[in-house]
């Protein structure tokens, strides 16, 4: 649209140059000066499909974040990434990550989010995968738990729907994404024990892979996250996505 704009403020400094005399061409001129483009307005109001935009808004900067709206107009819910790390596990190995965490909000201006109504959709070269809240059924393969962080009111507190209703409330989701873990804090996130069954990778995601999430509210709009593992995870058990 800049590129646009600056054509026809250019085209109109011509117009005004050449034809000075003429009123109804300097009237053309001044409202082209004023960046009116009445088609320009159209294609940021109409749309026949998904819109996808940048997440920048927020503090998540680290990792590549979009947004894409797959239902109508409106207050929609949304999520804001804060952070997304990928960490060494016990049942993985030192070679892989085993889990993936994130931390969220809702987006600023949008409505609430109901975790158990929220889908992961998990995407890398070999695999595509659905994940839902571990106490929701309905996952092809997969479950998130989650823990509170920030909660103004309690309304994370309900385990079978918990709800982020604030902007200054933090969830921290986590996803076991490789080999089952059992006796850490991974394992000990979730209310029920995970199995190799339920998990999406049985390696995890290995040095050099890379992976995209993404977390659609049951308002049909996804943020979308991509995950790169460093080619070497020596000296490392978190990885910053």
């Amino acid at each position: 649209m800049t590129r646009r704009r600056t054509v026809l403020r250019t085209g109109s400094a011509l117009v005004a140059l050449g034809f000075a005399g003429c009123n109804a061409l300097s009237s053309e001129s001044d409202s082209e000066d004023d960046g009116e483009d009445p088609d320009a307005d159209e294609e940021e109001t109409t749309s026949a499909g998904p819109r996808t935009t940048d997440s920048a808004d927020g503090p998540f900067e680290n990792g590549s974040t979009e947004t894409e709206q797959r239902g109508g107009e409106g207050a929609l819910s949304r999520f804001q990434v804060v952070q997304a790390i990928g960490r060494k596990t016990d049942a993985d190995g030192d070679t892989a990550i085993g889990a993936v965490e994130l931390v969220v909000t809702k987006a600023q201006g949008t409505g609430d989010i109901d975790l158990s109504n929220v889908t992961i959709q998990w995407v890398d070269e070999t695999d595509q995968e659905t994940i839902v809240y571990e106490r929701v059924d309905g996952g092809d393969s997969g479950s998130f738990a989650y823990e509170a962080l920030e909660d103004e009111d309690g309304s994370l507190a309900d385990g079978d729907a918990p709800v982020i209703n604030s902007e200054a409330d933090r969830a921290r989701l986590v996803i076991d994404i490789g080999a089952a873990e059992s006796g850490n804090a991974i394992s000990e996130a979730y209310s029920t024990p995970v199995t190799d069954e339920t998990t999406i990778k049985q390696h995890g995601l290995g040095e050099g892979e890379m992976a995209s999430l993404q977390l659609v509210t049951a308002a049909g709009v996804a943020t979308t996250i991509r995950l790169t593992v460093p080619d070497s995870l020596d000296g490392t058990e978190v990885v910053q996505f």
